[in-house]
């Protein structure tokens, strides 16, 4: 187990524990990891910004204050700039206007629409440098040298009496008119078809000069692209159709030739004489084919089915007389053999009747029938002569096949050569129309004029902007410098609370640092004014370790002996099996810390409760008490543990000195032989003196060197009953702090706690102590009794 020390429930330290309450005491409001007194720690609260924001309030007002100088710095060397302005609209385009579309190439492309693409187009077209570049030379040409004039501001004013020289009207121009190139913007109004088009310049009346010429170039150049456009496309078709016309001539004179050579008649464009035969043979073939099909139809009929069935003879007008005769007759017959016998004279003469009507029926019939017949034979002897003479002419049709296909490909060349000159010629007339027309889909909507007044630099704007960026750059500068300030105090401990934190060690107190005391009750024109002192005059300029080194006796009302009086206050509480510790041994991780400083102070504290306590200086290296007592050093620590006899040890001893603070005795380090100090702390003689002497005082407390550099104090603080580690704000590293508390713990020794010396707070933390301790001091100068 570590022997770092604990409180138990009964206030007792134990030496057996790695962790203790006091280890987990929460930090100060606005400390993180060791940051200083009202440092914003990453994601800390927007409180812990509006701190820093009062206690630095001075550093940022003086931010601001250096970015407005920056700002007038800056207007003083602007000259002013005017802005001029114009707006053309692009106007939807007909581009069937006298058929322009048929003879437009670019027509339908979107070139002449009013999308926003064509119109993110045209601001293109009038920022590139085939438009600036014509405007430039004309304007340079044009343009009469001229300066620009004095606005009546403070900072023109002032600019202008600081101009050494009068400016050149030649160099004024062509700066305004660079300007002015430079500066061209062109932007569409959201919504319209209106393009507004812009430039700077320091000379007002080249701003306005030059996008009016910008906008009549642009319109000029539109123009002349499209007139262009459709006078090389109409130059184009009159070429075109001389060719076409010369390539007709030669497929018509190629056709009439064939003609000649073929001896073939031709009845059409594209037919001969034998193909028109064929096809009427074709037409006649067909009709008497079905004719023939149907007088075959009505023979075989008759041969098939009974004579009265047939729809001829059904429909034969004579034949259906006859039917109705016959059939009246047989009804008088039927009539007549009701009432006489058919020997009856009239039964006789109806009988006769009737046999020769049906006679004569028969007869009719087969006329009928035999006609049918007639009919379909005589189709179809036709229909064989017409097949015959179809196949013939079908011969004569197939030996021509060869020509007539020759022919029907000349042909349709020719008529193609030829509607194709008609269509080129119809549209040459168009494209000669066109070319002469000059057609613009651009207008100049607001014509610029000379702006009156400069709309840059913007007092104002620039004012407010350069102290804002002061501001925020102060800002930024003090927020670093804190981060900064944090890390190094997470490195350094440079915060009350963060060694407990790092080590897990009690913090027993915290000592601020030597100009504490002279801060306090000052106003702040007098810390001013002392801080700017010559050090030799500045009492607060001395090392720490002389002007605190006995606070606690010369400056008892001061927060520096308060400091050490806490510090006492958390040892005497610090309990050690029922018994406070007796024997303390005051080391740091370095050199330079205070630990002297620390033991000289505690000792004071103590001596002012009644208690008798020894100082022991085991800094035979560096030895520092006899100076801070204004003692002797000739005989002390090192002789009495050289003499044979300790004899009895106490405060009356020959090397033991009372001092000016009552209670506290001092043993001076002594006569030192530095190549001997480890067989000395090696002698069994210091433990059995240091026994004596915790016996002979209430306290004991040892003053020995860095413990990372040398081994004394290690090899005493065995002998002890703790340890206490001094470690410096701001200079004592982390890491070296850690080193002594691990060697400390492996040794088996008892770390009392930590005191944190030579701490700077912030002024705010003094501006706290002032109230309080301003009011004593001036209590004590009116009554001192």
């Amino acid at each position: 187990m570590s022997q770092y020390p604990h409180n138990d429930s009964n206030g007792a330290i134990h030496g057996d524990s790695p962790l203790s309450p006091e280890m987990f005491r929460p930090l100060p409001n606005g400390f993180r990891d060791g940051a200083a007194p009202g440092t914003p720690a990453p994601g800390g609260s927007v409180w812990d910004y509006v701190k820093l924001i009062k206690r630095r309030k001075l550093a940022l007002v003086a931010a601001a204050l250096l970015g407005g100088i920056g700002g007038v710095v800056y207007l003083l060397g602007q000259k002013p700039v005017y802005q001029a302005a114009t707006t053309i609209e692009v106007q939807g385009f007909n581009e069937a206007f006298m058929g322009m579309n048929m003879i437009d190439p670019q027509a339908g492309s979107g070139i002449y629409s009013t999308t926003q693409g064509n119109i993110n187009t045209q601001l293109r077209i009038i920022e590139s440098g085939s438009v600036r570049a014509p405007v430039v030379e004309r304007l340079t040409r044009e343009t009469a040298p001229m300066v620009a004039p004095t606005p009546n501001r403070w900072f023109d004013r002032i600019r202008k009496k600081l101009q050494r020289t009068p400016p050149n009207p030649l160099r004024e121009m062509k700066g305004g008119l660079n300007m002015a190139t430079a500066t061209l913007k062109a932007k569409s109004v959201l919504g319209t078809r209106i393009i507004a088009i812009t430039c700077d310049s320091t000379i007002p009346d080249i701003a306005a000069n030059f996008v009016n010429t910008i906008a009549s170039e642009y319109i000029a150049q539109s123009t002349q692209l499209r007139s262009t456009s459709t006078q090389k496309t109409s130059q184009w078709l009159e070429s075109q159709l001389d060719e076409n016309k010369i390539k007709l001539e030669q497929a018509e004179g190629r056709l009439q030739d064939f003609i000649k050579k073929s001896g073939i008649t031709f009845t059409g464009d594209q037919d001969t004489l034998a193909n028109s035969k064929l096809r009427q043979l074709t037409a006649d073939l067909a009709g008497i084919q079905a004719a023939r099909i149907s007088k075959q139809s009505a023979y075989e009929m008759i041969k098939s089915k009974p004579i009265e069935s047939i729809p001829d003879i059904l429909g034969d007008a004579n034949l259906r007389a006859y039917q109705a005769k016959l059939a009246d007759l047989r009804r008088e017959m039927a009539q007549l053999t009701s009432t006489y016998t058919p020997e009856h004279p009239k039964v006789k003469a109806i009988q006769a009747q009737i046999t020769e009507l049906q006679g004569t029926f028969e007869k009719e019939r087969g006329n009928v029938v035999q006609r049918i017949e007639n009919d379909y034979l005589a189709a179809k002897r036709q229909e064989n002569l017409l097949i015959s003479a179809y196949n013939g002419q079908a011969g004569a049709v197939v030996a021509q096949a060869d020509k007539a296909s020759e022919y029907a490909l000349l042909k349709r060349e020719v008529d193609i050569y030829r509607l194709t000159m008609n269509n080129m010629l119809q549209q040459v007339n168009q494209a000669s129309v066109v070319s002469a027309v000059p057609a613009s889909n651009i207008r100049v909507v607001d014509t610029a004029g000379p702006p009156g007044f400069p709309y840059k630099p913007d007092p104002t704007y620039t004012l407010a902007l350069s102290t804002f960026l002061g501001l925020a750059a102060g800002f930024g500068l003090i927020v670093l410098l804190e981060g900064a300030s944090k890390r190094k105090s997470s490195l350094t401990f440079g915060t009350p609370g963060y060694a407990s934190t790092v080590l897990f060690i009690p913090e027993l107190g915290v000592i601020p640092s030597a100009q504490l005391g002279d801060e306090l009750g000052a106003t702040p024109l007098a810390r001013w004014k002392r801080a700017r002192l010559p050090a030799a005059l500045n009492p607060a300029q001395e090392a720490p370790e002389t002007s605190v080194a006995l606070s606690t006796w010369g400056q008892k009302p001061s927060l520096v002996a308060e400091s050490f009086r806490l510090t006492l206050t958390s040892l005497t509480l610090m309990n050690r099996n029922g018994d406070r510790p007796r024997m303390l041994v005051v080391t740091s991780p370095g050199p330079g810390e205070g630990k002297t400083t620390v033991a000289s102070n505690i000792a004071a504290a103590m001596a002012e409760s009644g208690q008798q306590v020894l100082l022991i200086d085991m800094d035979l290296r560096r030895p520092q008490l006899h100076n801070i007592f204004n003692l002797t050093n000739d005989q002390g620590f090192t002789d009495m543990t050289r003499s044979g006899d300790l004899g009895k040890v106490d405060r009356t001893h020959p090397f033991i000195s009372s001092t000016t603070i009552p209670g506290v005795f001092v043993l001076p380090s002594g006569s030192v032989d530095l190549t001997k100090i480890s067989e000395l702390f090696h002698s069994p003689r210091v433990p059995s003196l240091l026994k004596q002497l915790k016996q002979s005082f209430d306290t004991v407390i040892i003053d020995t060197p860095p413990m990372l550099q040398f081994s004394e104090a290690r090899l005493v603080a065995s002998f002890s009953d703790g340890v206490i580690l001094v470690l410096r704000s701001g200079q004592t590293n982390r890491d070296s702090a850690l080193s002594a508390r691990d060697q400390l713990s492996r040794d088996g020794i008892a770390v009392l706690g930590t005191v944190l010396n030579d701490w700077r707070p912030h002024k705010g933390d003094i501006n706290q102590y002032d109230a309080y301790y301003g009011s004593y001091k001036k209590y004590q100068e009116k009554d001192p009794a």
